[in-house]
This record gives C-alpha cells, sequence and structure tokens, in this order.
C-alpha cells in the first residue's frame, strides 16, 4: 500500500494516459495513497475437516488524495473539483493518475479511476478537499 505525503510526490491527472505528460502537477497535495485489495477467501475444505482452501478472489484497487482548497487549473482550464467531476450529472469520465515519488523518480499510473469528490472544514478554519477512487489497472514506470 503505498502511501505518500504531499511534498514527497507530484501528481498528475489527465482524461488520458497520453494527457498525463503535458498535465501540470496538482498543488497543495496533503497525501495520496492507494492500495490492492486481493480478496483471498478461506473456504472449508471439505465435509467433515476442518482443514480450510484458500481461493483469490478478484483483485479491486482504491485509493484517495487529500489536499488544501485551491482554484488553480489543475487539468486544461479545471480546477480540481471539475477535473474529478464532482459536479458531473451523468457518467464520470475515467480519469488517469500519476503518482511520481521525486525522491526516487518512480512513477505509477492508476488507470482509468472513477471516485468521489469531498469538500470541509477542519478545526483551524482551512478548507481541504478529498478525492476517494477506485480504479481498474496499475503500471508502475
Amino acid at each position: 500500500m503505498p502511501k505518500y505525503k504531499g511534498h514527497e510526490v507530484e501528481v498528475r491527472i489527465a482524461t488520458t494516459e497520453a494527457g498525463l505528460e503535458t498535465a501540470p502537477a496538482i498543488p497543495y497535495v496533503n497525501s495520496v495513497e492507494w492500495t490492492p485489495e486481493q480478496n483471498v477467501e478461506a473456504t472449508p475444505k471439505g465435509l467433515g475437516s476442518r482443514l480450510q482452501e484458500v481461493k483469490e478472489g478478484l483483485i479491486e484497487y482504491s485509493g484517495s488524495l487529500a489536499r488544501d482548497y485551491d482554484e488553480t487549473a489543475v487539468s486544461g482550464t479545471d480546477i480540481f473539483a471539475v477535473a474529478v467531476g464532482a459536479y458531473v450529472t451523468g457518467a464520470l469520465t475515467p480519469l488517469y493518475m500519476e503518482i511520481k515519488n521525486k525522491t526516487t523518480g518512480k512513477k505509477d499510473i492508476l488507470k482509468k479511476l472513477k471516485g468521489v469528490y469531498t469538500k470541509s472544514v477542519d478545526v483551524d478554519g482551512y478548507v481541504t478537499e478529498s478525492y476517494d477512487f477506485t480504479f481498474e489497472e496499475v503500471v508502475t514506470a
């Protein structure tokens, strides 16, 4: 489960994988994380046995990004909320996210994200944004 603080990474989002190359880095990222859920399940091995048989299920990827609220364009002319589909009334557009570790240069590309955007005010009065998402595939570059 990769988990990064905002100063450790550069995060970019785009509507296409090729668009990640020209997308600007998202400013004011506090943290980003994602995890693969393997969905391993143990079932009884047979009648009269106390043994279990381990079976693999479908892999489910999920993650989240938290940032301080800012109206800087992060994808074309769109602010973060618009870019992640906060105001869409129809089907969500699948997004691509690149997470680049500034120390090692390693890049993870999360493909076909769809998620939920929320905006809240913390105890100090700062507005924060979060994007909780699921996605279909991850590629390490």
